[in-house]
């Protein structure tokens, strides 16, 4: 995974961190994870495991568009990560593995996929019957609404099962049409080729806000630049998706955990998450607030800053 805790790896990092920018920064660390996912690749093929391997490399969201901070530029979509525009939600991925179709190798798949609908597919490619988390005695747990979409990637149809994705409580894909609705949308300019240059202010895109007080149509099929909102020539279509968010707000799950207090020393001069990253993970992000060895981390772990 490459985040936004930028590290170079090995020798590279004490000398030349500070003098690279964080899109350089950026890059070397995508170079490792190439190199990374070529191990992974050789070592399975002399295991003889390519065959049997199905293997996804996949974005989360698009990239953050504050220039004081990574500066990614999502061209042409507008928006970008933290935000419900095309910039922050329409991410790249690609599948690759000796288990997938010679025929199918190559191909791009423009029909909808959610990352969530991982969780179904790869169970279900490996005989695994999904079961729903919840029952009557624990009504809280949330149903599966991931969808097995093998079946499109390998070509047996051409219709995506999911045709349906809720951003959040105030966005939501149907078919071809997004809806926004909600009074003043954030992050809302569109970066160009080269975003951002010495030209740039922050609000150009980050900044940026356009209101969708009475809800915002756009066609993201034709018009994934999100350019032409159409809430006023389809009325009928808004307000059906309006009514159907209405619907589906009232599954979404929410676990209603409280922020009460990070498990950090007081007197530390990090982030608390970068902190309990260096002391407590190994170096990998993890939870840091409300932890049950509080305690333990406040008093027998020094910081390493």
């Amino acid at each position: 995974c490459v985040y936004t805790i930028y590290e170079l790896p090995g020798d590279q990092k004490e000398d030349s961190l500070a003098n690279l920018s964080c899109r350089k920064q950026y890059r070397a660390m995508v170079n490792v994870l190439d190199d990374i996912i070529g191990e992974l690749e050789t070592k399975l093929k002399e295991m003889d495991m390519w065959d049997n391997t199905v293997l996804v490399l996949t974005s989360d969201n698009g990239g953050p568009t504050d220039p004081t901070e990574t500066g990614a530029t999502n061209y042409d979509l507008r928006g970008g990560k933290n935000s419900d525009w095309e910039g922050g939600v329409r991410a790249a991925a690609f599948m690759t593995g000796g288990y997938l179709p010679t025929e199918r190798r190559g191909v791009t798949i423009k029909e909808p996929i959610h990352i969530t609908d991982w969780y179904t597919t790869f169970p279900t490619l490996a005989g695994v019957e999904m079961k729903p988390l919840g029952d009557d005695e624990d009504p809280t747990m949330p149903h599966i609404d991931a969808v097995d979409v093998w079946p499109l990637i390998i070509g047996e149809v051409d219709l995506s099962p999911r045709q349906e994705i809720p951003l959040s409580w105030s966005s939501l894909i149907l078919g071809d049409y997004k809806l926004i609705w909600e009074d003043s949308v954030s992050n809302a300019g569109w970066s160009g080729k080269n975003y951002p240059d010495a030209s740039t202010l922050s609000s150009d895109v980050f900044d940026a806000t356009s209101n969708c007080t009475t809800g915002c149509l756009f066609n993201v099929a034709d018009d994934r630049s999100e350019k032409y909102d159409l809430a006023s020539e389809n009325p009928l279509r808004l307000q059906a998706m309006k009514l159907r968010l209405y619907e589906l707000r009232e599954e979404f799950f929410m676990n209603n955990d409280e922020f009460t207090e990070d498990s950090c020393p007081d007197d530390i001069d990090m982030e608390c998450a970068c902190w309990i990253a260096i002391n407590h993970y190994g170096g990998f992000l993890g939870p840091f607030a409300n932890l049950e060895d509080f305690e333990r981390l406040n008093s027998s772990v020094t910081s390493t800053s």
